[in-house]
C-alpha cells in the first residue's frame, strides 16, 4: 500500500516524502489517497479510519477525525481536528470491512480429462483478502462417473476488496474439507481438479479473519503555527 498526498490545504509545501504538513492557525484539513501498488486508488467501501494526534512529549491529544471521501472507491480520506499551535505526530489506521463468505459453489464434472475416481464429492469455498480469510461457504457437491473424471469449481463473485478465493474439497463419499491450492485463485479464475483431490490441504477457518486487520497505516507530523494573517 502507497500514500499519495491529496490535498494540503492552507499549508507550506514541504516534500511529501518527509510526511509534514505546516498550517497556519487553528484550520486545517489533510487529505491522502491511499494506492495499491500499481498506483491504483484502494477501494475503501466499507472501511473505517482511526486517526489519533500525540504532542512533542509523547502525550495523547483530541482525537482526530478520519473521513472517508464521498466517494469511498477513490480511496480517498481526509483528518481534521481542532489542535492548538505546536507541532504533534499523527496515526491514521484504515481497517477494511470484513468479508461475508461466499454463496454455495455449482462444482461440475467432465468424464474424461482427469484421474478423480467416482464418487461424490463435497465443495465449499473462501474469499481472501490482504487482512485474512472468511469462513467456508455453504457447500455444493458433485457427482462423478468412472476414473477419469475432472472436478471444476467455478470462481465465487467478486465483492470489493477480495484479492483471491480457496476452494476445499472432500474426498469421495467424504465430508471432511481440504484446501486445494497452495495459494488463492485469482477471482474469476475456475478451479479445475484432474487428480483426486487431495487430503493433506489445510481445514476451512474456524473464524472469519478479512475485517480484523489493520489495512494500512499512515504515520506524519504535523505542525501548527499561530495565525500569522
Amino acid at each position: 500500500m502507497t500514500v499519495t498526498y491529496v490535498i494540503q490545504a492552507d499549508t507550506e509545501s514541504l516534500p511529501a516524502e518527509r510526511n509534514v504538513s505546516v498550517y497556519h492557525g487553528d484550520t486545517w484539513s489533510l487529505a491522502f489517497q491511499l494506492d495499491d501498488t500499481a498506483s491504483t486508488a484502494h477501494d475503501l467501501t466499507g472501511a473505517t479510519a482511526q486517526a489519533h494526534a500525540q504532542d512533542d512529549t509523547g502525550a495523547d491529544q483530541a482525537a482526530i477525525q478520519a473521513t472517508v471521501g464521498s466517494d469511498p472507491t477513490l480511496g480517498q480520506i481526509t483528518l481534521t481536528g481542532a489542535l492548538t499551535p505546536g507541532i504533534y505526530g499523527y496515526d491514521l489506521a484504515v481497517t477494511g470491512p470484513a468479508l461475508a463468505a461466499p454463496h454455495a459453489p455449482l462444482p461440475s464434472t467432465t468424464a474424461t480429462g482427469g484421474t478423480v475416481a467416482s464418487g461424490v464429492y463435497t465443495v465449499a469455498t473462501t474469499y481472501m483478502n490482504a487482512a485474512g480469510e472468511t469462513i467456508a461457504s455453504a457447500a455444493g457437491t458433485v457427482t462423478t462417473t468412472g476414473t477419469t473424471s475432472t472436478i471444476t469449481v467455478p470462481a465465487p463473485s467478486a465483492p470489493p476488496g477480495a484479492t483471491g478465493w480457496y476452494a476445499y474439497v472432500s474426498q469421495a463419499g467424504g465430508s471432511t474439507l481440504t484446501r486445494q491450492q497452495a495459494s488463492p485463485s485469482a477471482i474469476g479464475t475456475a478451479l479445475t481438479l484432474t487428480a483426486p483431490p487431495t487430503s493433506t490441504g489445510a481445514a476451512p477457518p474456524a473464524a472469519n479473519t478479512t475485517g480484523t486487520s489493520v489495512t494500512t497505516w499512515v504515520r506524519g507530523e504535523l505542525v501548527i503555527e499561530p495565525d500569522i494573517a
